[in-house]
């Protein structure tokens, strides 16, 4: 997030490590009308809310020493643009039948399909405003259902989800809310 997102922003560069879990928790318990204060000290991360309550929630940090994780290095073949309440509802329609879901790319569409013991889901989009796809390849890749969830959760529905495919890889997903980007690789499952 940049500095202008913040009223006050003052930070001295360091590597910090909290349960994300339990800092949404904390910030889903502080009504959207607050203001909030993120002091950070040796032992923790403090939560300050100012609003009808004066709120303070104190995290414990997490050790994260030693060296910061390699983010993949991949080239990947292809490119999903789409809205996040297209993408919300084929997840949706996937979870119907089972809990991993499988993205193909073909011929520049976009396949969602899952599988189960009670049926089956076989979707392909048509490009429209909400979806765009390119790729150079066909791919092919299984992902955990339950991951996609969380990830996507916080999407507004009509901002732009890309999602960055390659066989047997990690996918890529990133998005933005407001001037925040989030981006997410999540680990491919073996097909």
């Amino acid at each position: 997030m940049p500095a202008s997102s913040f009223r006050f922003f003052e930070v001295e560069p360091s590597v910090v490590g909290v349960d994300l879990s339990e800092l949404n928790k904390i910030v889903s318990r502080v009504p959207q009308t607050d203001s909030l204060r993120i002091d950070l000290t040796d032992f923790e991360l403090k939560v300050l809310a100012h609003g009808e309550f004066e709120k303070q929630f104190d995290l414990p940090l997490i050790d994260v020493s030693g060296e910061e994780p390699a983010l993949p290095k991949v080239k990947f073949d292809a490119t999903v643009e789409i809205t996040g309440r297209v993408l919300k509802e084929a997840l949706k329609d996937a979870s119907v039948f089972g809990s991993l879901v499988v993205f193909k790319v073909k011929k520049n569409n976009f396949l969602v399909e899952a599988k189960g013991t009670r049926g089956n889901l076989s979707s392909i989009s048509k490009e429209s405003k909400e979806i765009k796809v390119s790729s150079t390849k066909d791919v092919v890749a299984k992902f955990s259902l339950n991951f996609l969830h969380n990830i996507v959760r916080e999407v507004n529905p009509d901002d732009k989800v890309v999602l960055e495919l390659k066989n047997d890889s990690p996918m890529r997903v990133f998005y933005s809310i407001g001037e925040a980007r989030l981006e997410f690789f999540l680990a491919h499952m073996i097909l």
